[in-house]
């Protein structure tokens, strides 16, 4: 459980996209994603990333569930 993950998330949420989510949080964009996949192990979804002009939009997320081996 990291806290700065779970605020990246809210602000990736609330501004729609990672790259100003980063901004207002002063990290890189490469550092909010890491940030994301971190949370998906943790919480054992996936996030199903939709690129629209090179800026993910986290509002078009859907969490899915794992895959079964």
């Amino acid at each position: 459980m990291n806290i700065q993950n779970y605020t990246a998330f809210v602000k990736a949420v609330e501004y729609g996209s990672f790259t100003k989510a980063a901004d207002a949080l002063n990290y890189r964009q490469s550092g909010i994603s890491r940030m994301m996949n971190d949370l998906e192990s943790e919480w054992r979804v996936s996030f199903e990333k939709r690129a629209f002009q090179y800026q993910f939009n986290i509002r078009w997320f859907k969490i899915t569930a794992p895959a079964q081996t």
